[in-house]
C-alpha cells in the first residue's frame, strides 16, 4: 500500500509539473526582425532571426548604410542601445553557455560566446552588405539559451579594423514578439 501511495504521488507531481511547464512555454516565433541603428539613430540595416533548419537560430542580415569594411558583430547581454554611451549599455557578449566568461560548467575562454557568430559582414563602398549565418548555441524558445535572454538582448556592430572613432558603431534591440 505504501509503495502504491508513493508511486501515485510521484505520478501526480510529474503530471502537474508537465502541465505547468506547458502553460508557461510560449510558441516559438517564426521570425523576429530587428532594426539596426547607428549613433545618429538612423536605420542602417535589418536583421531577421528565424529557426535554423537543424537547430539554432538563423540570421539573415541586410546592411544598407554602414562604412566600408569587414565588421564584427555579436549578440550582447542587454536590450539597451544608448547612442550617447557608444552602445556600451548593451553589456558584454551574450554567453548563456558560459564558454566565453565561464560558469559552473565551463572554464572561461573554453570557447566562443553563444552570441559570437565567428564571422564578419563585409560592407562594400556602396554601404551595403549581406550575410546569412547560424547561431548554433541559441534558440528562439523560452529556455536558458534563448536569443531573447530574460528580457531581451542587443546586436552590436563594430567598426572595421583601423577605423577611427568608437569601436561600437551600430546596435539593434532584440525582443521577443508579443
Amino acid at each position: 500500500m505504501r509503495m502504491t501511495s508513493v508511486l501515485t504521488f510521484a505520478f501526480l507531481v510529474t503530471v502537474s509539473g508537465a502541465a505547468a511547464q506547458e502553460k508557461s512555454s510560449r510558441p516559438v516565433p517564426k521570425s523576429v526582425t530587428v532594426d539596426i541603428k547607428n549613433a545618429d539613430n538612423q536605420v542602417v540595416g535589418k536583421a531577421v532571426f528565424s529557426p535554423a533548419q537543424a537547430h539554432g537560430v538563423k540570421l539573415d542580415l541586410n546592411i544598407t548604410n554602414m562604412p566600408v569594411g569587414k565588421h564584427f558583430f555579436h549578440i550582447h547581454q542587454r536590450p539597451d542601445c544608448d547612442q550617447s554611451e557608444e552602445f556600451n549599455t548593451a553589456g558584454l557578449q551574450y554567453d548563456p553557455t558560459g564558454e566565453m566568461y565561464g560558469n559552473e560548467h565551463h572554464k572561461a575562454h573554453s570557447g566562443p560566446a553563444a552570441g559570437d557568430p565567428g564571422t564578419t559582414v563585409y560592407v562594400g563602398s556602396n554601404g551595403k552588405g549581406q550575410l546569412s549565418v547560424v547561431f548554433h548555441k541559441l534558440t528562439l524558445g523560452d529556455d536558458d539559451h534563448s536569443l531573447f535572454g530574460k528580457s531581451g538582448t542587443a546586436m552590436i556592430f563594430h567598426a572595421a579594423a583601423g577605423a577611427p572613432g568608437p569601436t561600437r558603431i551600430a546596435c539593434g534591440v532584440i525582443l521577443r514578439p508579443n
